[in-house]
């Protein structure tokens, strides 16, 4: 009596998987062309209705702001208002009171805040943009000049001390100066000014102590309230963080759900091979702490790691297929890395992408090739090639995985102990961010058993957060 037929579902799910990327890409592109007919994203962008004013003057707790001959550009997020960007000749001043003026003037050698204004951007909702619109007594204008500098203000709205980095992305997890009135000046570059539930303000360019909490107003509200969305806590990010690399691991093991046992280790000498592992991080290192930070000192960097472990497998006799390298499994294994890869990325950044970066077909393609090889390819062939089959071979596989995470970040790391400053920001990145990267891209070659599908997670990692805009 025949057997059952046993039903294989990982065609379908592959294709399923491939079908679903594939028409994310196309909605990615639609929407990049077109955001504001689209509704879909959270991106702010100025509106082409330009309102001109006489003089303006805005007062707070603590701010006097003045501005003549203006105009206002309503800023819009989904088709609804978000905000304004004020331009105009005026000054603003701010009143600080005695301890925060003592710090200021330590600072700066004076104790009101006070410059002249180049731009102003102002969170905002459509009733706050009616009223503004009713103290200036404004009239509709034509000015296309005033929504170019809309638009550049808002995107300098990106440069953010409060930005997180996850997986090359900058997103936020907490708040920060982008949430508050911001005011560029020419001595000040950008000066952040909350009176909401308690009056702040941020002046980046002073650096850590920039930042100066004041006594609540009296009347919290009016135009400069931070806006009433809580940001995510920093358990909530986290819980969201960790459900996020689980998902992703589940993933790799639906993509990969039915592939062999892995291939018996063969032997190696102990002593070399001690001796190789031993080296060749703490090269790693000292070449991060001497060398500048550029492209060139990266790839020097992989080729010796790289050329290393193929002159150690030459003369232990390893087959280059034991590192990795051979074409096995390789449409599945690429498969999962360009689906695990994207979604990292694209999840990492908590938001849809706001468009692409423009770029030259050359630099399009020295970016790709840079990204795919050097960020890519070369380490790995160390990192997993060697050292992490080394460590599975005589530690398991479990430990090989977390171990070599942890063991790739640590020569980016150490370098940076002895840099300053060395923020919280950078403390995440090598200690959570780039280690779980690391994870799931060890998962999915200890999977595969195929290094170029971990390869291209890593090169994915490197390449979409300089094409897309987020």
């Amino acid at each position: 009596m025949p057997k059952p037929r046993r039903h294989n579902p990982m065609p379908l799910l592959v294709w399923s998987s491939l079908s679903i990327l594939t028409l994310g890409m196309i909605a990615l592109m639609l929407i990049s062309f077109s955001p504001p007919s689209l509704g879909l994203l959270f991106e702010e962008y100025p509106d082409h209705q330009v309102h001109g004013f006489e003089t303006l003057e805005l007062s707070g707790k603590y701010l006097r702001l003045i501005l003549e001959h203006g105009r206002i550009v309503p800023v819009l997020r989904a088709g609804q208002v978000g905000g304004a960007v004020i331009v105009g000749r005026g000054s603003y001043r701010v009143e600080l009171p005695p301890e925060a003026a003592a710090r200021f003037a330590s600072l700066t050698g004076l104790d009101v805040l006070e410059d002249g204004i180049r731009a102003v951007y102002l969170p905002l909702d459509y009733q706050g943009l009616q009223d503004l619109k009713a103290i200036a007594g404004t009239r509709a204008v034509e000015d296309p000049a005033a929504v170019e500098t809309a638009r550049a203000v808002l995107a300098r709205n990106l440069d953010d001390p409060g930005l997180l980095r996850v997986f090359g992305v900058f997103r936020r997890f907490a708040a920060g100066p982008t949430s508050l009135a911001r005011i560029e000046g020419y001595g000040y570059p950008a000066t952040y000014y909350s009176e909401g539930e308690r009056v702040e303000i941020v002046v980046p360019s002073l650096g850590r102590e920039g930042h100066f909490r004041l006594d609540p107003p009296e009347q919290p509200g009016g135009f400069f309230a931070v806006p009433s969305t809580p940001p995510l806590s920093w358990p909530v990010a986290g819980g969201l963080f960790a459900v996020g690399v689980l998902l992703l691991l589940a993933t790799v093991f639906a993509l990969t759900a039915d592939f062999d046992r892995p291939p018996a280790h063969p032997p190696a000498r102990r002593g070399l091979l001690v001796a190789l592992l031993a080296i060749m991080p703490l090269l790693e290192m000292g070449a991060r702490s001497v060398l500048p930070p550029t492209a060139w000192s990266e790839l020097a960097i992989y080729l010796v790691l790289a050329g290393a472990t193929l002159r150690y497998a030459r003369f232990a006799r390893w087959p280059v297929s034991y590192l990795g390298l051979h074409a096995r499994r390789l449409p599945r294994a690429l498969l999962a890395g360009l689906i695990v890869g994207t979604a990292m990325v694209l999840g990492a950044a908590l938001a849809v992408p706001r468009g692409f970066h423009a770029m030259e077909p050359a630099r399009l393609l020295g970016v790709s090739v840079w990204s795919l090889l050097v960020a890519g390819t070369l380490p790995e062939i160390y990192y997993r090639g060697l050292l992490h089959n080394v460590l599975e071979q005589y530690a398991g596989g479990p430990a090989a995985i977390v171990v070599t995470a942890y063991l790739a970040v640590m020569p980016r790391a150490v370098p940076l102990l002895f840099t300053a400053p060395f923020g919280a920001i950078q403390w995440i990145d090598v200690a959570v961010t780039s280690p779980a990267a690391l994870l799931i891209a060890g998962y999915l070659y200890h999977r595969t058993r195929n290094l170029f599908g971990s390869a291209a997670l890593l090169g994915l990692l490197a390449l979409l957060p300089q094409i897309l805009r987020f």
